[in-house]
């Protein structure tokens, strides 16, 4: 997003090693998976901390305004500039380390934004002391950066569970569009009773006050956090760079449940699908098994969109799609006892028969290995979308890709999935898959 900054002079950034004019060969920095276009001035990649801040004073000094991006996998154009200097993090990507508060403590990681998920999720299996910790939000775009998650608070499947990337942030470094550095850890600038926050360290004296407006309960990744007693640095997580440049982060992790299902189920009616979420998600005396950690719904037109990829060639490792018209819905759980197997598997079976499904109509899976292979399918469907907009565009370059969500309290889901339904019907479009 766009840091604007205040004019007061001219500057020479050209002569700078870590700044370049954005011309021929550079245009990926001018959109995101949105596939809008922007327009800039100049191409900014510094390698530290310090580079950033440079750059922001200069570009404070020429009245430059400065977008800031990384791995450019958003789709609500975030990342695209509207001139002066885009400002990617792509080369601040090393891992710093892993640390514990205590011998018994929560396990952290310290990381600059341009590390990607995909990364993270590598070092953290290959390279951690302790291999079987995770980083719980798991946002679905693995080439994504970690500072662009910060960014917008990412979630994924397993944020049902686990909740957003907000949760997980421990501490930030952000460079202000004054050129300082503001180091921001959890639980040190708190918001007073007359909703105010105030800094008077790190040669800084700020004062101000935080948003006052009501967030939604339900879930909400519009406008600028804010509550009562808020915490400073969850003003700047979800901030999407408009506050200042995220340039080092701590991040949160936890240990891997030793035991996992992962299961797609395939239904013959949308109702159904919905039902089946409804009951997965209802907590009762009937139900005290483990608390589902992902639940994400494919309606019939996504399946269709996947056998005929399939057909076509694409998609190879994706198994045979059940023939009929079915929509699916994937279902995750985490677990810790061997003894709880038996009460999940059936718990499952019940929830697939009470809504019209077949246990020869489920993909099932008992091993982390096993749950990966089903999680493939989930990226293949945009994957596959990407592609056919990306072949359409060759004879129609105006076409672009609109993705969005819709968030509403449990009770109204059954009727604003029929609104939606009715809607996408008489436009002649379909609804592709929700997370639910």
């Amino acid at each position: 997003m766009i840091m604007p900054l205040i004019h007061t002079g001219c500057h020479e950034m050209a002569q700078r090693k870590f700044l370049e004019p954005l011309g021929e060969g550079l245009e990926n920095y001018l959109s995101d998976e949105s596939r809008m276009k922007g327009e800039a001035s100049w191409l900014a990649r510094p390698e530290n901390e310090q580079q950033v801040l440079e750059i922001l004073r200069e570009a404070a000094m020429a009245g430059d305004p400065v977008t800031v991006s990384s791995g450019r996998t958003g789709i609500v154009a975030g990342a695209i500039p509207s001139g002066g200097i885009a400002l990617s993090m792509e080369n601040m990507n090393r891992i710093i380390g892993m640390e514990r508060e205590s011998a018994a403590g929560p396990c952290y990681i310290s990381l600059e934004p341009g590390v990607s998920l995909a990364a993270l999720d590598d070092y953290l299996l290959h390279h951690a002391e302790n291999s079987r910790l995770f980083f719980p939000p798991d946002p679905t775009e693995k080439t994504a950066h970690t500072g662009g998650s910060i960014s917008c608070n990412s979630s994924g499947a397993r944020s049902f569970g686990y909740g957003p990337t907000r949760r997980y942030v421990r501490r930030l470094r952000v460079a202000l569009a004054t050129g300082q550095i503001l180091d921001i850890p959890r639980g040190k600038y708190i918001a007073d009773k007359n909703d105010t926050i105030s800094i008077q360290d790190q040669g800084l004296n700020l004062c101000f006050r935080i948003p006052r407006y009501a967030m939604p309960k339900t879930k909400n990744a519009a406008g600028y956090w804010s509550e009562p007693g808020m915490d400073l640095i969850d003003l700047f997580i979800g901030s999407e760079g408009t506050l200042g440049v995220i340039t080092e982060a701590e991040l949160n992790l936890l240990s891997l449940p030793p035991r996992i299902l992962g299961a797609l189920v395939f239904l013959p009616e949308e109702y159904q699908a919905v039902r089946f979420v409804q009951a997965a998600r209802n907590k009762h005396p009937d139900n005290p098994g483990p608390w589902p950690h992902a639940l994400e719904y494919f309606d019939a037109d996504s399946l269709d969109l996947l056998r005929q990829h399939k057909a076509d060639g694409h998609t190879q490792g994706i198994p045979p799609l059940p023939s009929g018209r079915f929509c699916a819905v994937y279902y995750e759980v985490f677990y810790d006892d061997e003894k709880e197997s038996d009460e999940i598997l059936s718990r499952l079976e019940s929830l697939i028969s009470e809504n019209g499904g077949s246990l020869n109509d489920t993909w099932a899976e008992t091993d982390h290995a096993g749950v990966s292979r089903i999680r493939d399918f989930r990226h293949a469907l945009p994957e596959t979308i990407n592609t056919l907009i990306g072949a359409i565009r060759v004879r129609h370059p105006g076409i672009i890709k609109l993705g969005t969500d819709f968030s509403v309290p449990d009770e109204h889901l059954e009727p604003i999935m029929r609104f939606y339904r009715r809607v996408s019907t008489r436009q002649g479009s379909g609804i592709s898959y929700s997370a639910i």
